[in-house]
């Protein structure tokens, strides 16, 4: 059993995604000339405000070297997983089901691995003309 003060990071490792900021020299470049980034479109400057002049889906005010940075989410893998015992009970009686393809524990049933049952309906097949004709 678990303890009442455990989390469930502490028996099942989840991966944190991390935010990585890299400078997009060639997404600066292309403001500065007054060109849209984004649809290649030319932009309007209004003071301290640039903003895309076709399709006004891009705006920015003031120095556009400060938001000139990419955010790449770098997710790291999650480390292998130990089937030699269970996390719930500790007991060391794993059992392969190859029919259901699970892998699940012998003395408490916890299933440690296996497919993912999405819900299939049959009925969100059917086109809406066909079910209000039944």
């Amino acid at each position: 059993m678990l303890a009442i003060n455990t989390t469930v990071s502490e028996v099942i490792p989840i991966s944190k995604p991390s935010k990585k900021y890299t400078y997009n020299k060639e997404w600066l470049r292309k403001v500065l000339d007054g060109i849209c980034p984004q649809c290649d479109e030319p932009m309007t400057k209004k003071g301290i405000k640039r903003e895309c002049s076709t399709y006004r889906h891009l705006e920015i005010y003031g120095n556009p070297v400060s938001v000139a940075y990419d955010i790449t989410t770098i997710k790291e893998p999650l480390p292998p997983i130990d089937y030699t015992k269970c996390p719930e009970c500790q007991s060391n009686k794993i059992i392969e089901d190859i029919d259901r393809g699970e892998i699940c524990c012998g003395k408490c049933g916890l299933v440690l691995s296996g497919n993912d049952y999405g819900v299939d309906y049959p009925w969100h097949k059917f086109q809406l003309l066909n079910i209000r004709n039944f």
